[in-house]
Order: C-alpha cells, then structure tokens, then sequence
C-alpha cells in the first residue's frame, strides 16, 4: 500500500501516516513493514527476513 500511494502521489511525504490511518495502526507498523521490504530487495542494509525468521546460533559457529 505503502509503495503503490508513493507511485501514484509521487513522493514519500506523508504516505506512511495515511497508510497507518486508513489501516486503523500505529504509524510504526508500516514503517517497520516498508524498512523490512526494503532490506529484503537489497535498497536498505541490515538483516533480511529469511535470515531473522532462523534460529540465532548463540554458540558463534555454522
């Protein structure tokens, strides 16, 4: 929703906020919803979701 309302107004101001309150949320979820999209198509550095959705491996080998 996020990136077809940016395509369609052609900038980023605001798009967020309508998007948090058409969808009746907090503000932050679909900024953590656009951040976690944006690392997964490599636009943003960071931990992707295949690599959160694994298990942590505490013991620091493979």
């Amino acid at each position: 929703m996020v990136f077809d309302l940016r395509e369609e107004t052609g900038g980023k101001a605001g798009t967020i906020a309508r998007v948090a309150d058409r969808l009746g949320v907090h503000r932050e979820v679909p900024h953590s919803w656009v951040r976690q999209t944006e690392i997964d198509e490599e636009k943003r550095s960071g931990a992707t979701s295949s690599t959160r959705s694994g298990s942590p491996n505490w013991s620091g080998s493979p």
